[in-house]
């Protein structure tokens, strides 16, 4: 693809994501065959202290299970610790409604323009806590000495396999 081409390509991305996440999580993607496949589901006051001072809220789903949610967490975590200066205070599950049709095909469209294989069947996505740097350097890429609250973390895969962080903002 030419420079123009990618160019194009980038601005017609940006305005999908923003369209999508102006639009939330909404329309269910749970179906029928989603929930007899979880047999173990996340309760509403499922919400963890961690020792390191970040609070999980894993919310309720009927889709995705404890160790689901944990491993797409590691993901964001992983992210996260590349993010210099930076101190995350709480993760929490968005809901079951953003593993919709649409947000999939988002995914994969996501992972086209990354040119990697468009194959997710599943999205799970977070809302995030977060202080960014006091001084530069390290808060370069933020406003110094601010808490982000709503920040979004957007993960895919295809069903059994690992998490692909593909986006993450507001």
């Amino acid at each position: 693809m030419n420079r123009i081409g990618r160019k194009i390509a980038a601005a017609w991305l940006a305005a999908a994501m923003a369209a999508f996440l102006a639009a939330g999580c909404g329309g269910g993607g749970n179906t029928p065959a989603q929930d007899a496949e979880t047999s173990s589901h996340i309760g509403a006051q499922d919400k963890e202290d961690e020792s390191d001072g970040i609070t999980i809220d894993y919310g309720t789903s009927s889709i995705y299970t404890r160790e689901d949610m944990d491993a797409a967490i590691a993901k964001i975590r992983a992210e996260f610790r590349t993010w210099k200066g930076c101190e995350l205070h709480a993760v929490r599950y968005m809901s079951d409604d953003c593993n919709s049709e649409r947000n999939i095909e988002w995914m994969n469209e996501l992972a086209n323009v990354r040119n990697q294989p468009p194959f997710f069947e599943q999205c799970i996505a977070f809302e995030s806590e977060f202080h960014s740097p006091k001084e530069p350097p390290e808060a370069s890429a933020w406003e110094p000495d601010k808490e982000y609250v709503g920040w979004q973390w957007w993960l895919a895969r295809r069903s059994g396999e690992d998490w692909i962080l593909l986006t993450n903002g507001y």
